[in-house]
């Protein structure tokens, strides 16, 4: 995979993300576990992640508690993804990024690697948001087709 494609994945996540309205945050998803909000905040929270080890190589320890499991939100959603999104984005475009090895709560590996769990992730999740939120998820998945 590619940065081109994390970039065509964080794209249409956006447009998802900037379309779930305020009363949606709560809807059921299909992680059983997650409402909308919850899988907002993960995705959030995991780009951050994403973007801290390709930047220097691991995320300290004190800060995995808050991007796995506090509110990356706040009170804006839909800011806080792009924010994120923005960053991880960055990280990944740097020369050298997809080479060095990084390291994730899961372990030790290529940022090459970590690019692939991210647009795995990132893609899986934003189809659940879409479905949870009304929106055709098929929609979603065309970003692999081009």
């Amino acid at each position: 995979m590619s940065v081109e494609l994390l970039q065509r994945v964080v794209d249409e996540t956006t447009r998802v993300v900037d379309n779930v309205k305020e009363d949606q945050l709560g809807n059921a998803t299909p992680c059983t576990e997650w409402t909308v909000r919850d899988i907002v905040n993960h995705i959030t929270g995991g780009a951050t992640m994403f973007a801290i080890s390709a930047e220097q190589g691991s995320v300290p320890d004190e800060m995995l508690g808050q991007l796995m499991g506090g509110d990356n939100l706040g009170n804006d959603p839909q800011a806080a993804w792009a924010t994120a999104a923005t960053r991880a984005m960055s990280a990944f475009q740097q020369p050298g990024a997809l080479d060095k090895i990084v390291k994730l709560p899961f372990g030790e590996m290529p940022g090459g690697v970590a690019l692939n769990i991210a647009v795995f992730d990132v893609l899986t999740h934003a189809v659940d948001i879409a479905r949870a939120a009304g929106r055709h998820e098929c929609d979603v998945v065309e970003v692999l087709c081009v």
